[in-house]
């Protein structure tokens, strides 16, 4: 997928504000767009009991992940991959409810995201990276995911597969 194609699919998001933002385990930002969508999965039997796991997500998930990342409101540092779990919650509290307004693909494999209420989140390649690796990954409602490497290179599909 080319970089024109991946900001069309971004153009999607314009004006949806963000929801059930989320500091998942390290410092991983799950940002959710668009209606939401229940998903429930079948039942199964966990330590004797029987489960069955529901999730709510949007029509869009944004997944931050493999990457340094640095969040600005209105131009001040709020908080970054390196911050502590509360600073990162804080993070993921400011963004929720922020509507993503532009993507921006800069030199190096970094990112901008902008939102409408002033945050900024600036996306880059760990600087130690032995092979490229995944920094984010966009999930739509398709069952597709677009993945964005260290490296800038865009990787286009099915989200339950691995990439070819």
């Amino acid at each position: 997928m080319s970089k024109e194609k991946l900001q069309a699919e971004f153009e999607n998001l314009y004006r949806k504000p963000s929801w059930n933002v989320d500091k998942g385990y390290s410092s991983i930002l799950t940002i959710n767009f668009g209606q939401p969508r229940l998903n429930i999965h079948a039942q199964k039997t966990v330590k004797g009991k029987q489960r069955r796991l529901t999730e709510v997500h949007g029509e869009w998930v944004l997944w931050i992940f493999g990457c340094d990342w640095k969040y600005f409101q209105e131009d001040v540092l709020f908080g970054q991959s390196e911050g502590s779990t509360i600073d990162i919650r804080r993070v993921a509290r400011n963004i929720s409810g922020q509507a993503l307004v532009s993507v921006i693909f800069n030199e190096q494999a970094r990112v901008t995201f902008y939102f409408d209420l002033g945050g900024r989140l600036e996306t880059a390649p760990y600087a130690e990276n032995e092979k490229p690796i995944d920094q984010w990954v966009l999930f739509d409602s398709q069952g597709y995911a677009t993945s964005f490497d260290s490296n800038g290179n865009i990787y286009h599909h099915l989200a339950n597969q691995p990439r070819k």
